[in-house]
């Protein structure tokens, strides 16, 4: 291969990469919450009142593919990836997602819904949308049922622990949980020289 050839492979990995740096940007910027964040933490029609550094740890779980996102703090406060112990997690990045699980603002409750009804919205074990688990420093665990999108896609119909009702949560917190949960279990791959060059006329 010539010098003027390497050139162009080395520029077209180097655009590659650019693109996947912008479009993994792209997922992360997702609207969670209201902003600021100093705000956020007193939200009106919170799911819960405790505030994220009461959070031990906590899970996120699509029933449907078995993927899971686990996080426990370490004796410091640090975050661990329990189902990667050897990895080393984004701080920040867990801190959002933390955030995002304490805040989980709803839009109404509805609280004529019976029990029996729960599977035509989605809101069982084996057919929810998402299933999120925090579990406090003090003990007390809170599972958040997440099942389908509410007509119009702005929210979705939850159940939050033994409480009667069913919840409609923000739809957008519940994207950027998904996000995150696929850019482990669906990472994009990377563009290797030898793709580039094939695809370089």
């Amino acid at each position: 291969m010539t010098q003027r050839n390497s050139m162009f492979v080395l520029l077209g990995v180097f655009i590659a990469l650019l693109g996947l740096v912008a479009w993994q940007t792209s997922r992360t910027s997702t609207p969670l919450v209201p902003t600021p964040i100093k705000d956020v933490q007193d939200t009106p029609n919170r799911l819960f009142t405790w505030r994220t550094e009461e959070m031990q740890a906590f899970s996120i779980r699509d029933p449907y593919t078995g993927a899971t996102l686990s996080f426990q703090r370490d004796n410091s406060g640090q975050w661990q990836f329990l189902e990667m112990p050897d990895a080393i997690p984004d701080q920040q990045g867990v801190d959002r997602m933390a955030l995002t699980v304490s805040i989980l603002p709803y839009r109404e409750l509805l609280d004529k819904v019976k029990a029996a009804d729960y599977p035509t919205f989605g809101l069982t074990q084996t057919n929810a949308f998402l299933i999120v688990i925090a579990l406090l420093k003090n003990g007390e665990q809170h599972t958040i049922i997440i099942g389908d999108v509410a007509p119009g896609g702005a929210a979705h119909y939850a159940l939050v622990d033994d409480r009667a009702g069913v919840y409609t949560i923000d739809a957008r917190p519940v994207a950027f949980l998904v996000s995150m949960l696929k850019q482990v279990y669906e990472p994009t791959p990377v563009p290797t020289q030898e793709a580039t060059a094939a695809a370089t006329p």
